[in-house]
Formats: C-alpha cells, sequence, structure tokens
C-alpha cells in the first residue's frame, strides 16, 4: 500500500494537514475543559464563561476540519480506487496472451471490483483512522506533559505493550484474507458464467439446479468470510482491553497527583479526555494494523502480473509474407502440427482447411502472435515473429476470430472502437461486410444500441458487424477465422468474394466449408490431417 500512497503524496498531505487542525481543537477543547472545571470550583464566573465561550469557538473549528477532512480522504481514496483499477487492467493488457489466459475472465473482474472494494474497506479507511489517531494522540501527549511527566512515561509503557499486540495477528489475517479473496473470485466466476448462461437455463427450465448452485457458492463465501470476522474480532477484543487498562490508570495516576496537590482538580476532565484519544488509538492499533496488513496479498497479485515490454524492430520491413519451416507445436507435450512447411506471399489468397482439432485456429493463432511456444522457424518480412512487438504486427495485421465481442453500445462504438472515421468510411464498412441494409432500416441507424454482447442483433448480424470492424481499419494482412461462418450463404460467398478479390489485401481464412466459387480465386491451400 505504501506504493499507492507515496504515488498520492500531494493528496494525502493535505489530508494530514486537515487532520492536525482537527486535532488542534480537539485538544484544545480537552484543556478548555480543564480550566472551566477550574473555574467552577474557584466561583470564577467571569473566567468561566469565558472559556466556555473559547470552547464553543475550538469545536466549531474541530468540526469544520472534521467536515472537510471526511469529503478530502473520499476523494482521494476515490482517485487511490481508481488508479489501481486502471494500473491492473494496464498490466493485463501488457502481459502475454498465455499468461492472460491463466485466469478466467471472472477472476480479473474480481480483483478490480472485490479486491479494490477490499482494498478501500481493509486497508484505505482504516490507514486514515490510524494516521488521524495518531496525529491526535501526538497532540495529546504533548498536552499531557504540561501537567506531569509521570502521565508520560506511564502512557509510553502501556502504549508500547500494546503496539505488539498485531504481531499475534498478522499471519491469521493474511491467510483468511487470501481465502476470502480467493472466494470472491470463484463466486463472481460462477455467477458469471450462470447469468451468461441464461438462455440455456431458460429453454432447459434448469433454474432450481442454477440456485442450488448460487447458493452453494455463497455459503462457501460466507464460511470465508466468518473466519475473517472471527479473527478480526479476537483483534478487536485483544485491543479493547488494552485500551480499558490504560485509560483507567492514567484515571487513577491523575487522581493520586491531585490528592498530592501536583496537578489541579480539573486536570482530571482534561488528561481523561487526553488519555481516551491515545488509549483509542492504540487500542485499535492491532485492529488498525492487522487489517492493513491483510490487503497486502492483494496487492502483490496486482504488482506481479509480468508486463511485457513492447520493443520496436527497427530493421523489420512489411517485404515478404509469412513463411513456415519445420514449425512445431503442440499442448502439453502433444504434438499437433509438425515439421510444418508453408508460405503466405503478400497480396495473395489463401485458405487452411482441415478435419475440426487438426490446427487451423492454431496456427491463426501463431500468425498473429497469441503463442509463441512453437520450435521452427515463423518469419513475416525477413523478421522472425518472435522479434517484432505485437504493436508492430497488428500495424500490418487483422485477426478476426470466430466469437468476436460486441461491446454494450451503439452500432458506431463498435465500428470506431475509440478511433475516428469518416461517415463514408464506416458506411462503405458496413457495406463490404452485408450490414448496410440492415443498419438503415434501423430507426437509430449507425447509432442504435446493440446490447450486452450484442443481444439486441443477430448471431449473423453480431458477425458482421465484427467483420466491418475489421475490414475499417484497412490493413494489409486479414486472418479470417470462420468469419462468415454464421452467415446465410449469398452473404457469406458475397463477403468472401470482396475479400479475395481485393488485389493488394493478403487474406487466409480458416473454413469448415470452402465454396468452389472462392476455391478457384484463391493462390494456395494449405490442407491439414
Amino acid at each position: 500500500m505504501t506504493k499507492i500512497m507515496k504515488y498520492f503524496w500531494k493528496e494525502n498531505l493535505g489530508i494530514v494537514l486537515l487532520m492536525i487542525g482537527e486535532g488542534v481543537g480537539l485538544t484544545i477543547a480537552s484543556l478548555l475543559n480543564a480550566a472551566i472545571l477550574n473555574d467552577l470550583i474557584q466561583f470564577n464566573f467571569l473566567q468561566f464563561w469565558l472559556h466556555v465561550l473559547q470552547l464553543v469557538i475550538a469545536f466549531i473549528g474541530f468540526l469544520l476540519f472534521t467536515y472537510l477532512k471526511i469529503r478530502r480522504i473520499c476523494s482521494v481514496r476515490q482517485q487511490m480506487a481508481t488508479k489501481l483499477r486502471h494500473d491492473t487492467i494496464k498490466k493485463l493488457f501488457a502481459t502475454s496472451y498465455t499468461n492472460f489466459n491463466k485466469n478466467t475472465v471472472g477472476t480479473y473482474a474480481s480483483w478490480v471490483t472485490n479486491d479494490v472494494n477490499q482494498i478501500e474497506q481493509a486497508g484505505f479507511m482504516p490507514f486514515y483512522e490510524l494516521l488521524s489517531g495518531l496525529i491526535k494522540s501526538t497532540l495529546a501527549l504533548i498536552a499531557l506533559l504540561s501537567f506531569h511527566w509521570s502521565l508520560i512515561l506511564m502512557i509510553f509503557v502501556e502504549l508500547f505493550i500494546l503496539v505488539q499486540l498485531p504481531r499475534l495477528f498478522n499471519k491469521k489475517m493474511r491467510t483468511v484474507t487470501t481465502e476470502v479473496s480467493k472466494k470472491n473470485e470463484a463466486f463472481l466466476s460462477k455467477m458469471t458464467d450462470y447469468l451468461a448462461a441464461y438462455d440455456t437455463i431458460f429453454v432447459f427450465r434448469k433454474f432450481a439446479f442454477i440456485l442450488e448452485k448460487v447458493k452453494k457458492a455463497s455459503i462457501e463465501l460466507g464460511i470465508a468470510k466468518n473466519q475473517q470476522a472471527k479473527v478480526m474480532a479476537g483483534v478487536t477484543i485483544a485491543g479493547g482491553l488494552g485500551n480499558v487498562f490504560g485509560q483507567v490508570s492514567v484515571f487513577a495516576l491523575t487522581g493520586y497527583l491531585a490528592l498530592l496537590q501536583k496537578v489541579s482538580i480539573g486536570s482530571i476532565s482534561a488528561t481523561g479526555s487526553l488519555a481516551s484519544e491515545i488509549f483509542n488509538t492504540f487500542g485499535n492499533i492491532s485492529q488498525y494494523l492487522s487489517s492493513i496488513n491483510s490487503t497486502q496479498p492483494l496487492f502483490e497479485k496486482m504488482y506481479q502480473i509480468e508486463e511485457i515490454p513492447e520493443i520496436i524492430n527497427k530493421d523489420f520491413v512489411l517485404s515478404k509474407g509469412f513463411e513456415l519451416e519445420n514449425l512445431t507445436f503442440g499442448y502439453q507435450h502433444k504434438p499437433l502440427l509438425k515439421d510444418l512447411h508453408f508460405t503466405f506471399e503478400l497480396s495473395k489468397k489463401y485458405a487452411i482447411i482441415g478435419q475440426s482439432g487438426s490446427g487451423k485456429s492454431t496456427i491463426l493463432n501463431l500468425l498473429s502472435g497469441k503463442m509463441k511456444s512453437y520450435t521452427g522457424k515463423l518469419t513475416l518480412g525477413n523478421t522472425a515473429l518472435s522479434e517484432l512487438s505485437l504493436g508492430q504486427l497488428y500495424q500490418h495485421v487483422l485477426y478476426i476470430d470466430q466469437n468476436p465481442y460486441v461491446f454494450n453500445g451503439t452500432i458506431r462504438e463498435n465500428l470506431e472502437m475509440g478511433d475516428t472515421y469518416s461517415e463514408n468510411e464506416l458506411w462503405d464498412a458496413l457495406k463490404n461486410a452485408g450490414m448496410e441494409q440492415f443498419v438503415l432500416a434501423l430507426p437509430k441507424g449507425i447509432a442504435a444500441d446493440v446490447g450486452e454482447n450484442g443481444k439486441f442483433i443477430s448471431g449473423g448480424q453480431r458477425q458482421r458487424l465484427t467483420l466491418a470492424r475489421g475490414l475499417l481499419r484497412n490493413k494489409n494482412i486479414i486472418l479470417l477465422d470462420e468469419g462468415t461462418a454464421n452467415l446465410d450463404n449469398e452473404t457469406a460467398l458475397n463477403i468472401e468474394k470482396m475479400l479475395v478479390e481485393k488485389e493488394a489485401l493478403t487474406v487466409i481464412m480458416v473454413t469448415h466449408q470452402l465454396r468452389a466459387e472462392i476455391a478457384e480465386k484463391l493462390d494456395g491451400i494449405l490442407e491439414l490431417t
């Protein structure tokens, strides 16, 4: 957590200054309480009312600083949470395709929702409460020094004992927090899976089955959270006992000093109030520190994402297409492609065919740089693909997989994805993908909302939309993995014809259904067995 706090050091310095103002107001109020009590004992009513007025002013200042502090903490806390989410997603985008797929999407979603929320609740909030308490305690100790040195000595001895308590619970807190994080990840992943399967559940009427699954997952998460609460309760009780003992001992010592006439009777009020602030803070310090330390595994998980640096190969020139020599690739030591030789020349058109499981899509994943654990030689433009950054590769290559994603938004937003294109370019892409007439017939046209993962349009239209999104980019090489599989024969044929008839375009398509009209226009066919 130190890293994120340092990043926002200016904002946190402002919070510290507000806490100091709050603490000064509270300390002055405590000292004035003693003065007011002494005034009453001495029947000095003029001084009494003067001190009451000063007390009111002190409390107004205290409340004003408290109000500003609360608002500022909320703002900075949200900024830090946003920074954590931003950096985590950025790291995920910068890691390798293989590393990203080591976890489910639900797991990553849990990191930037449940884990960040837990960091806010168990990390940031206790940190600010502890910081505020320490500032008030420091001011209280300075004020106590004005009464008698023995009070400070006794308090320091008791505080030394109190601050040792968190060490007894650190290991347990880290363990239970890690377990809660894992259960949160599993729960969110399952909920995402179940809700995404709504159509299937609806058709098979398996609501009771899913409800039982949800209940079981929720119970498992509840058990982990209850265990965390059990450990936290132990931390709270231990700190509370130390708190009570500390306050009672200060009250007793002040009373004894008053009997010896070392301090005034009114001092009992002030020292009790000041000691309360100190021991409330340090009595809860074990709870604060255990809670803060429990978030460390969550930070480590986010910070340990391996970022793959983008190294630009300055010698790369797209002078030749893909060349495969002795290319071998397999899953879990089981060969899928073995000693494959083939050349995909620039501006030519190719199809990759074969039975299911023969490695057709795997070849496109290798050509698109998603998979790198191959042996043999794979080059593009006389440069080994492994020596090219993905940024360089995707400047020239467009990969459209068989399950392209449609974002929850408008047709325009799905096409542009943050880029800017002219109206003519957008409509040309829709026309080439066979979607122009469909969009024109919509009441909102290109501004129509497609819904979550395109649920407001048909499967065929989703595929057309993602194809138009790809064609809009005008890449030199298109890798098409069953890109027209969900379209009717006429539309699929027209799109494939459009692609293979573009002279400057290199097309490499995987298909289960190679139409004769397309086959005769191809420059080569790679058949896998």
